[in-house]
């Protein structure tokens, strides 16, 4: 299964699209804000590079959902 780093999972659009894509997909989900379900995720603020390097650390691809 690969594994996707999902930037701004907690917006308008990646809440929709995670419950079926999780099913083929890892996500590693983060956003500065919670998540909508309330499910745990991790924060990574996107203007700090060396925070989202880290969190880029071993996945397969990255979604960026972010808006700034």
């Amino acid at each position: 299964m690969k594994k996707i780093l999902l930037l701004g999972a907690s917006g308008n659009i990646a809440p929709y699209i995670v419950p079926m894509l999780e099913k083929t997909y890892d996500f590693q989900l983060t956003d500065v804000s919670p998540y909508p379900d309330g499910r745990e995720i991790g924060h990574v603020d996107v203007t700090d590079y060396d925070q989202v390097l880290e969190a880029a650390r071993g996945v397969d691809a990255i979604m960026n959902f972010t808006v700034i």
